[in-house]
């Protein structure tokens, strides 16, 4: 179902195995969420030029092709939480130069590997908590100067060292490290820091 007084695209909730290939090119918001997606494939939605908004969440992904977002300049937000995710190639993300919210929880990532926020200079929200992730790579966080809230809580982690966000903005940054908010979080036994507010 397509509205082409609000540019909006809407096709969620319909057991869809394939993103669609009929998503007009003017389209500003693209809801595809509660489908049965397994990929992202490359190119799939280079045309979206104008889009400012995806939503691919609730979906069975567990791949996302390198070239997936390709060519999506305009894109501001992009939503793929609830999802299969194993792995993101860095690089993935480098043409959204323009995103500022980004969901990734509740995958299965394991790591954050240097790369993969590459570019992503105003991104302001970067949910990960609900994943697998032990292990986060240096300088994985380093482009990210415009973040303000970073989730990182149900994760695999043990320590986080504090050399990891030191490159992130001086303005207050919301770090959230316990799923439930609390000051020192006894399920994770963190060596370092818990949820705290950096100056």
């Amino acid at each position: 179902m397509y509205f082409p007084v609000g540019r909006l695209f809407y096709r969620s909730c319909q057991n869809l195995t394939q993103v669609p290939t009929d998503i007009p090119a003017d389209a500003l918001k693209v809801f595809l969420f509660c489908n049965s997606f397994t990929s992202v494939p490359a190119g799939v939605f280079s045309y979206l030029v104008q889009c400012t908004r995806l939503n691919l969440d609730d979906n069975q992904i567990y791949l996302a092709d390198k070239q997936a977002f390709k060519g999506m300049t305009s894109l501001l937000e992009l939503y793929l939480y609830r999802n299969r995710i194993p792995a993101i190639e860095p690089g993935t993300f480098d043409e959204l130069k323009s995103l500022e919210i980004l969901y990734l929880w509740g995958n299965e990532l394991s790591s954050v590997e240097l790369g993969i926020f590459s570019n992503l200079y105003k991104l302001e929200k970067l949910l990960l908590n609900q994943n697998q992730i032990s292990h986060i790579q240096y300088g994985a966080f380093e482009s990210l100067f415009s973040l303000k809230i970073l989730d990182l809580a149900n994760s695999r982690l043990t320590t986080l060292s504090p050399e990891l966000l030191m490159n992130l903005p001086r303005f207050p940054l919301q770090l959230g490290l316990s799923d439930d908010k609390s000051v020192y979080n006894t399920r994770n036994q963190w060596n370092c820091l818990s949820m705290c507010w950096l100056k």
